[in-house]
């Protein structure tokens, strides 16, 4: 499975590399236009993008640790001393959450709400730096924030208007191998985000109890795949499509998530290395006249 953290790392590290290289070219005679070394240094300096996004990383895994220590039943199997040795930790449904005593389906909101948040912010990013070096000129050119490619909306998502996919070519592998998973993500994370416990009638969750942990409703993996099913994608979209218990595995969402940002974690170190490297070696090449010595295709 991928490291997205090093993933990251190297392809802002190569965005560096690159951009360090078109100063040191363009700061000559170069005989390419100038506008060609503009182009290229505005998309290599995404690599500030790529270094702010790791910090987000650290934090991703820690709101994970903390979602996953609500789902284990030795730390809840029995009350959490408090201050004075009072037993403050588990009162009926209720969790030592930090230094609060919550109920634990506050806790668990809390913690997926956290969670997912993180999660997406990293893969926006990572979408919209794939998006402006590989897409369409009138993306790649464009900077404001209502124009950042979206992950599920322009590479993911069967767009009646072809032109507009910012992956050219890629949809139809991205899409066969990975658009699962990524829906799906995204599917619970705009339930928690904006629907809450409840999305027209129907429960996220078996229940709000201790005992009912991230167990999600029959009737949530059912409107779950509608909502899928909405953007012409199915289960079968995935890796592990063959999977005795895909795709709903244990019916633990935390399970589930696992599941789905691992895979999303994968396709979006594939997008970015590809994208990257297209990039690199694109100047690489066309600035190959300016740099005999210096840029090698």
């Amino acid at each position: 499975m991928s490291n997205l953290a090093e993933c990251i790392s190297n392809m802002e590290n190569r965005l560096c590399e690159i951009h360090s290289t078109l100063d040191r070219l363009s700061s000559g005679s170069p005989q390419l236009p100038n506008k060609c070394y503009e182009t290229w240094k505005r998309r290599a300096e995404l690599h500030r993008e790529l270094c702010e996004t790791k910090q987000l990383l650290k934090i991703r895994q820690e709101v994970w640790d903390v979602a996953k220590s609500l789902s284990n039943e030795e730390e809840l199997a029995s009350p959490l001393e408090g201050p004075g040795g009072s037993t403050s930790g588990i009162s009926g449904d209720s969790i030592l959450f930090g230094r609060f005593q919550l109920q634990f389906a506050t806790a668990r909101h809390l913690a997926l709400s956290a969670y997912v948040t993180t999660c997406w912010s990293v893969y926006d990013c990572i979408s919209n730096v794939c998006g402006r070096l590989i897409g369409h000129e009138n993306i790649g050119s464009n900077l404001l924030a209502t124009a950042n490619p979206k992950l599920v909306e322009h590479f993911i998502r069967e767009n009646k208007e072809k032109y507009k996919q910012h992956g050219f070519s890629l949809w139809p592998v991205l899409a066969s191998a990975y658009a699962w998973p990524i829906r799906l993500s995204y599917a619970i994370r705009n339930w928690i985000m904006h629907e809450g416990l409840y999305a027209d009638g129907t429960p996220l969750f078996k229940g709000n109890t201790l005992l009912d942990s991230f167990e999600i409703s029959t009737g949530a993996m059912k409107k779950l795949k509608d909502i899928c099913s909405e953007d012409n994608i199915d289960q079968s979209q995935c890796c592990y499509a063959g999977d005795p218990d895909h795709p709903w595995y244990d019916k633990q969402l935390l399970t589930i998530l696992k599941k789905c940002n691992e895979e999303t974690d994968e396709a979006l170190c594939c997008l970015l290395t590809w994208g990257v490297t297209s990039f690199v070696e694109q100047v690489k090449m066309f600035a190959k006249r300016d740099g005999r010595n210096t840029v090698s295709p």
